[in-house]
């Protein structure tokens, strides 16, 4: 541990001592919801003003182009991508002297972006539940028409419910709404919806969402749920 300790003192004493600016480190991506963030830290030693340029390039290809037109003090930069993936580098520069550029990190925004969890609203329908879900909507710099994320992915709802503490159920549906029939009257259900994406596995979970049945029975169809009966157990 010493020996290493001093190798890192004397290169950091070399760094200074020949003008060597060290290459930026730890650069990634931070994306949720096609909003694309790239980050990276300064190298050992970096003196305070210096300036960054992000350097991309497509896969399959060796052309490197700036995906910023201008220098940066800032450590991220919003990225504006397509369905492609890309290859990012980061370099500093100082006082008429670039660092080495750092290590390419890779990003894919389709595959790679987080889908934040989706909204659920659930309310009772006497002996039934009407369970309603919506993705996110996509970051308005994205280009993604509407922001319409739902439209983008052939995305299913994993659907999970419960009364009380009991055992869950689990159902899968393309559905938007969905209603689950023949409930005990008078008991509270909670609702948990998991978005699944087959080109993109980074999505998140809803919370808990629930409402109690009511005593009296009634029926409010919506004209496009999926029904759902408790009694069978089955998928849709």
């Amino acid at each position: 541990m010493n020996w290493m300790c001093f190798c890192l003192n004397v290169m950091f004493l070399l760094e200074s001592v020949l003008g060597i600016l060290p290459a930026p480190l730890n650069v990634s991506v931070h994306s949720v919801n096609f909003l694309h963030i790239l980050h990276w830290d300064p190298g050992p030693a970096t003196p305070p003003g210096v300036q960054y340029k992000v350097f991309s390039r497509l896969s399959g290809e060796t052309e490197k182009k700036t995906q910023n037109g201008y220098m940066t003090t800032a450590t991220s930069l919003q990225l504006k991508l397509d369905k492609y993936k890309y290859y990012f580098t980061v370099q500093a520069f100082y006082n008429g002297t670039w660092s080495p550029e750092s290590e390419e990190v890779s990003f894919s925004p389709f595959e790679q972006t987080l889908i934040g969890p989706p909204k659920v609203t659930v309310t009772e329908c006497g002996n039934c539940i009407q369970i309603n879900i919506s993705l996110p909507e996509a970051d308005k710099s994205s280009g993604i028409p509407n922001n319409d994320i739902m439209a983008i992915y052939k995305a299913k709802f994993r659907v999970l419910w419960k009364k009380s503490n009991k055992t869950e159920e689990v159902y899968k549906t393309q559905a938007r709404s969905v209603k689950i029939n023949n409930l005990e009257k008078g008991k509270q259900y909670c609702v948990q919806i998991q978005t699944e994406i087959t080109m993109n596995k980074n999505t998140e979970p809803s919370t808990w969402v629930c409402t109690t049945t009511s005593i009296a029975e009634l029926d409010r169809d919506g004209p496009h749920a999926c029904q759902i009966s408790a009694s069978r157990g089955n998928e849709p």
